[in-house]
């Protein structure tokens, strides 16, 4: 597998806070990456970093070997496919056009012409997405009346409508059940590996990221402190400490997961 991205040696401070402290990580090709950590630890700054949104104080992005502040926006965003956090969906448009919309930095036209973008109506690409989000009986809808799990298919699919080297989503599956919460992350490792995308998911859900994941990152106050590989990642205590809970560790198929004791610690 090769490397498409590193972020090397981190720092950014917000509102005088130190939010990123000397984070270093690298995703390959192929390869799913979970980062997990409390509330409030860095994971979501840490992805604006790593696809442009936000620039460091200190340390660099490099994308493809060459740094990220040398490719132009557009070149990025063909590059990055990137699920913010909750995204509004303020426009009233059809399913069909929202997942178009991703494939809008090849044509940085407003208003889009969606069948001449490679991922519009007629395209190979679009037809694949709807498919195999099961969102085809759904592509004239509009996309404001969707449900929670179907919106987050929608998304999804929009973010991979340009057919991006790197996905970085910042919590696909929140307020999702559990079906779809699985749904969603089959998804994202199944592209990795068929199309050889490397994907970074910010997730709170422990056992999901063993399931689905490749490896996993932990982080805490900023910092990147613990990165393993997912099917024994959670074996390490270091969870315990990090979450102020005790867990009884339960292996499945190879892969260790958590379930919560009855004890926490209090807050230091």
């Amino acid at each position: 597998m090769s490397v498409l991205l590193t972020a090397t040696d981190i720092h950014l401070k917000r509102a005088g806070r130190v939010v990123l402290d000397g984070v270093t990580l690298a995703v390959h090709s192929g390869e799913l990456l979970a980062i997990l950590g409390p509330n409030g630890s860095g994971k979501s700054t840490l992805l604006k970093v790593i696809c442009g949104i936000l620039a460091p104080a200190a340390g660099e992005v490099r994308l493809h070997g060459r740094a990220l502040s040398e490719w132009r926006m557009t070149q990025r965003a063909r590059q990055i496919g990137y699920l913010a956090q909750e995204p509004e969906l303020s426009w009233d448009i059809s399913v069909e056009e929202l997942v178009g919309l991703g494939a809008h930095p090849a044509t940085p036209r407003f208003p889009v012409n969606f069948d001449a973008v490679p991922g519009g109506p007629g395209s190979a690409v679009l037809q694949e997405l709807l498919k195999t989000f099961s969102l085809t009986s759904l592509r004239h809808r509009s996309a404001q009346s969707l449900s929670g799990g179907e919106r987050a298919r929608a998304l999804l699919a929009r973010a991979l409508a340009g057919q991006p080297d790197i996905l970085l989503a910042d919590e696909p599956t929140a307020h999702l059940d559990v079906a779809y919460q699985v749904d969603i992350m089959q998804h994202i490792c199944a592209r990795c590996r068929s199309h050889a995308m490397a994907g970074i998911v910010v997730v709170h859900d422990a056992n999901l990221a063993a399931r689905f994941a490749d490896r996993i990152a932990l982080m805490r106050e900023g910092q990147l402190v613990h990165i393993a590989e997912a099917r024994n990642a959670l074996a390490d205590p270091i969870f315990d400490s990090i979450y102020r809970q005790q867990f009884e560790r339960i292996e499945r198929n190879g892969r260790t997961y958590l379930l919560a004791a009855d004890s926490r610690d209090p807050e230091p």
